[in-house]
């Protein structure tokens, strides 16, 4: 490259350059590992200078705390350390050491691993923040050979809380927060399964973290193995892990595990007296959730009329209201409203078939005229003799013999 080929020549020229300091205390080493320079002009430099790599700015950063921050490569960490061991142990002005830097800045695990080799006892060294290179780790989504490096240097590690951003929170938060993957999850958790049970400043557990942050499924389904009970805690808002995956807009398969951990969750109520249906009634709520839920909430056949469901539009999405709305008209008698027909053949659509049931218990002679394609009869009677039992299901098809037409 042209460019670090004029900073050879200046170097071959000038050599005394090497030791010149800029405002900031920075030497012609820093601004080279902060651009990137390759190895040879790293090295030439300190051929000219060897003490530059013990160079110390106004910020408290050493040449390795740069090259670390930075991702440099192994070779360029390698030669600093050789210069300078004792650089491992300086802390900047916020209290982060080099391996602090390399784990916050998603250093390689070769680099990390050359830390930790020269001075184990760095994984538990904490910035001024209380954080440790774990922290830093979790919360730059490092990969799982980093984070297992740093567990396997220091176990209690998973246990050690400190702020990230505002707050204090645990490695296992933290992890949640920023996406870490489920072998990552399961090694903190490996370490320290309680971790489940801790709350941040908000009263939320790990668990409201993941809904929050959408993690996948898979790590859903391992907090609540390890701590089932979870699915119970309240943030200091009243939220269950519910509320905050509906208002989160979480999928369908998210949404389903939670509520077969707790079915009660359906009613529980937040501060504001909002249930998960309310947090659910956004844009970017699958309509699949939207009926899951309401489907819960209907079960009490309190709500069953135009009133309370009417009272659910508020917030709804465009697709939301239109399925409310031909909820309400099962309960009211305005002339204006869709026919049973309607109602039944709009559920169909949606697949929505407990909707359907709700349509046949209130008008049985829906039946009749009922418009079911081939590929959902089957579906249909299936849910039939699930919810109505052998006696109900028998009759509709003793009565609508048609629903058993083309079915083989």
């Amino acid at each position: 490259d042209t460019s670090w080929e004029v900073v050879v020549l200046l170097l071959e020229r000038y050599p005394e350059a090497a030791k010149a300091k800029e405002s900031y205390g920075k030497t012609p080493l820093t601004l080279l590992l902060e651009l990137g320079a390759p190895l040879e002009v790293v090295s030439l430099l300190l051929s000219s200078c060897p003490d530059a790599a013990k160079n110390i700015d106004k910020e408290g950063v050493t040449p390795l705390h740069t090259a670390c921050g930075n991702g440099r490569p192994l070779e360029v960490v390698s030669l600093l350390l050789n210069i300078w061991p004792d650089a491992l142990r300086i802390k900047d002005k916020y209290g982060a050491t080099p391996l602090f830097r390399a784990c916050e800045n998603e250093t390689s695990l070769d680099v990390v691993s050359l830390l930790l080799n020269n001075w184990p006892d760095a994984s538990r060294e904490k910035d001024r923040f209380g954080r440790t290179p774990l922290l830093a780790a979790c919360g730059s989504g490092a990969p799982l050979e980093v984070v297992s490096l740093i567990l396997n240097s220091w176990p209690d590690a998973a246990r050690e809380k400190g702020k990230f951003g505002r707050y204090a929170k645990t490695i296992l938060h933290i992890a949640c927060e920023n996406g870490a993957s489920l072998d990552v999850v399961a090694l903190i958790l490996s370490s320290w399964p309680d971790a489940t049970r801790e709350l941040d400043r908000f009263g939320r557990t790990p668990l409201h973290t993941a809904c929050t942050k959408g993690s996948p499924l898979e790590i859903i389904s391992l907090l609540l193995k390890i701590w089932p009970n979870a699915s119970k805690a309240k943030t200091v808002y009243g939220f269950t892990p519910l509320h905050t995956a509906c208002t989160k807009g979480a999928p369908l398969e998210v949404i389903s595990l939670l509520l077969s951990s707790w079915p009660d969750a359906s009613k529980e109520k937040d501060l504001n007296g909002k249930i998960p249906l309310h947090r659910a009634f956004s844009e970017r709520t699958q309509l699949e959730v939207i009926i899951l839920l309401l489907d819960k909430w209907l079960e009490n056949a309190e709500n069953r009329n135009s009133h309370d469901v009417e009272s659910l539009t508020r917030n709804a999405s465009k697709d939301s209201r239109n399925l409310l709305s031909h909820v309400s008209a099962l309960y009211n008698d305005d002339i204006n409203s869709p026919s049973p027909n309607d109602i039944v053949n709009f559920f169909i659509n949606v697949k929505w078939w407990n909707g359907v049931l709700l349509v046949i218990n209130r008008y049985p002679t829906v039946t009749k005229t009922m418009d079911l394609n081939t590929n959902v009869k089957a579906d249909f009677i299936s849910v039939i003799g699930k919810t109505c039992g052998i006696k109900t299901t028998w009759d509709v098809i003793r009565n609508e013999q048609e629903l058993l037409k083309d079915l083989q």
